[in-house]
């Protein structure tokens, strides 16, 4: 289902809000798995969590590796992002006892670690009578400024990328922020596997309205899905990641799942390639370039198409595909693509291609009727800029 699955730790101290935001991400079933470390650590300790904290620092990494052979087993089986909730020390009276070991290094591409204010911190410790948290404000600054220190030091030697969220956000803007970023790691994870797979040239083309004169939603014949995800842009004055998930949240959880396969399987029946861009595309990789198609949309109404591209990103839906694709995530894979000196040509029609155009060695921007003057605008200053009329069908 997701296309290239991450696996993804969320830290931070206690009462930082590692619960909260992995209870939020719950609901992306469909392409994220969430496990609490700690209930883990429960299973796979003989005795359990309560013993558990009484053994050896040795017996406690023994646990602690038979823990990362089950969430490995647990990340192929799944196929689909695991999201593990964990710590990477704990707080004690003479300092700080580190629970990350050499597994963890080994097991994670990226790590999410959740820093807030020592001062609110301090306040849901108190309020939390589930669990015993006697904490100092001083021992949760100092703690948050280890955990956080020695994450840096561990991610930077071990190649995984780290980013920081800011906990005293609502959980909505630190929900967007985590979608935002995995959305851009699974590019990255992307444009390395074309980089490594030894083509010298790609070929980057959006979908709808480039292949076709067509939207994929105009395939669909249900006209409030089509008017809703129109007005939910429209809110905004310019695409934007916000507009992005406010589409995203409306397919995963306004519209049934039924009718989201409908709409995909409508449109499969009914997507035919221009003949313009089916010529085009044949020429290319006859030339030898990877064909890669990029979809804002549902990459799932491509995989029948006349033409059959090498790679299919995509789409609109978080919950559906485990990544949001936007005009900047169209830019930054045009991007890193020409950073890993490949030679880059891009197709599109619109503006949310317009950064992947400017940035590709070759663009081409195709239009059906007429030639949108804002779009030429943008584009005026590329040196190798061409122009490409779709016939009618």
């Amino acid at each position: 289902m997701v296309t290239k699955p991450l696996r993804i730790g969320i830290y931070g101290v206690s009462g930082v809000g590692k619960t909260t935001l992995t209870q939020r991400l719950e609901k992306y079933s469909h392409s994220v798995q969430v496990i609490d470390g700690s209930r883990v650590i429960d299973a796979v300790s003989e005795g359990g969590l309560a013993v558990f904290k009484r053994k050896s620092l040795q017996e406690k990494a023994k646990d602690r590796f038979r823990a990362i052979d089950y969430f490995q087993s647990v990340f192929v089986k799944a196929e689909k992002h695991l999201v593990i909730a964990g710590h990477y020390s704990f707080l004690k009276v003479d300092g700080f006892e580190d629970a990350w070991t050499d597994a963890d290094a080994d097991f994670y591409d990226v790590i999410f670690f959740l820093h807030k204010s020592p001062e609110a911190i301090l306040l849901q410790c108190q309020s939390d009578v589930s669990r015993n948290r006697d904490f100092t404000l001083q021992q949760i600054e100092q703690w948050q400024v280890y955990e956080w220190q020695s994450l840096q030091a561990v991610c930077s030697a071990n190649t995984i990328d780290l980013h920081q969220l800011n906990g005293d956000n609502s959980a909505d803007s630190i929900e967007r922020a985590f979608i935002e970023h995995i959305s851009g790691l699974v590019i990255r994870k992307i444009s390395k596997g074309i980089a490594d797979s030894g083509y010298q040239s790609v070929v980057l083309c959006d979908c709808d309205g480039t292949l076709n004169h067509n939207d994929v939603y105009e395939f669909f014949h249900e006209g409030p899905v089509v008017d809703s995800v129109t007005a939910i842009f429209k809110q905004y004055p310019a695409y934007c990641h916000d507009a992005f998930i406010d589409v995203s949240n409306y397919l995963d959880f306004s519209i049934t799942e039924p009718l989201i396969r409908k709409m995909v399987e409508d449109a499969s029946r009914s997507l035919e390639i221009n003949p313009v861009m089916l010529r085009t595309l044949r020429k290319l990789r006859n030339d030898g370039a990877v064909i890669v198609f990029v979809s804002c949309g549902f990459p799932k109404a491509w995989n029948s198409s006349a033409f059959q591209a090498d790679v299919i990103i995509g789409g609109a839906s978080f919950g559906s595909y485990g990544c949001l694709v936007t005009d900047q995530s169209k830019l930054l894979l045009a991007q890193l693509l020409v950073d890993q000196n490949l030679h880059v040509s891009a197709f599109g029609n619109g503006s949310v291609d317009i950064g992947m155009l400017n940035v590709s060695h070759k663009a081409h921007y195709v239009y059906s009727d007429q030639i949108n003057p804002k779009h030429i605008n943008r584009l005026e200053d590329h040196k190798d800029l061409h122009l490409i009329k779709l016939e009618g069908i």
